[in-house]
């Protein structure tokens, strides 16, 4: 039994632990409007990321928590001058290894993805709601009791969401309301505290 105890207590992680996180980084976006020819799509534009999540430990190795993203590039196209992306997503946690001060980890995010797209020569953003998943693959190495650091990969998908002009859906060039959906994949790091 004390050997046991001393294994458990030289983990990164442990079952009651709440892991808070905050970092920044940068990936790549594409955004498709399905046929239309409205010129909001893009390939492989950079954009830059923010990333905020909690999750309390419900054992040693299953987490559950929410998810916090906020994308966002500048130029993306001739008509486009700027668009930001946040997602507000459930997350759950799977730690495959996990050890003295540092651990692996797989995670998955479902949740609604918000669109604000401001063409040139306006002030007024186009909008556009969507369902969105995210999931990815971490690795955190904890400095101390508290603070600690990661670096994470992810990847988030879309669903279709219509693009409105204030509040009214807008139609494209088939007459048909012009539906966007977007992902994104992403390197980030940033800070851990642990409680």
């Amino acid at each position: 039994m004390l050997m046991y105890a001393a294994r458990t207590n030289a983990q990164a992680v442990h079952r009651k632990h709440l892991l808070t996180s905050f970092g920044a980084g940068i990936g790549q976006l594409h955004i498709a409007t399905g046929g239309d020819t409205s010129g909001y799509a893009a390939r492989n534009a950079t954009c830059a990321a923010v990333r905020f999540a909690f999750a309390y430990a419900l054992t040693d190795h299953w987490s559950l928590g929410f998810h916090y993203d906020r994308l966002g590039t500048e130029g993306l196209t001739v008509i486009t001058d700027k668009v930001r992306f946040t997602t507000y997503q459930l997350e759950a946690i799977w730690r495959p290894w996990i050890g003295e001060n540092s651990s692996i980890e797989t995670h998955a995010a479902f949740g609604v993805g918000l669109m604000a797209l401001t063409p040139r020569r306006s002030n007024l953003p186009l909008r556009s709601d969507s369902g969105v998943l995210t999931f990815g693959g971490r690795y955190l190495l904890m400095f101390s009791n508290v603070i600690g650091s990661y670096v994470t990969l992810e990847h988030t998908v879309s669903g279709d969401g219509d693009l409105t002009e204030n509040d009214k859906v807008m139609i494209g060039t088939d007459l048909d309301p012009i539906q966007l959906n977007w992902n994104a994949q992403r390197v980030s790091a940033g800070m851990i505290v642990r409680f």
